[in-house]
């Protein structure tokens, strides 16, 4: 499993091709080996819950909970 010193690097090495979506390309990299590795299809659900404008804004209806992988 790669640390994130690790991931920054093939992000700069993306950066480095003139990549402007380097980061995103190094997240849809990580995500294929991941299913690769479960031999399952994967979902990623994800929330702006630090974003504390947006957390008021929603009347604090932004957040991640163990249940929600029952959704």
């Amino acid at each position: 499993m790669p640390i994130w010193t690790d991931i920054r690097s093939e992000i700069d090495q993306e950066r480095q091709r003139d990549n402007r979506n380097a980061q995103d390309i190094v997240r849809r990299r990580k995500l294929a080996e991941l299913e690769r590795a479960t031999s399952r299809p994967l979902i990623v659900y994800a929330t702006d819950f630090t974003n504390a404008q947006k957390v008021r804004d929603s009347g604090n209806e932004i957040t991640i909970s163990p249940y929600d992988k029952d959704g």
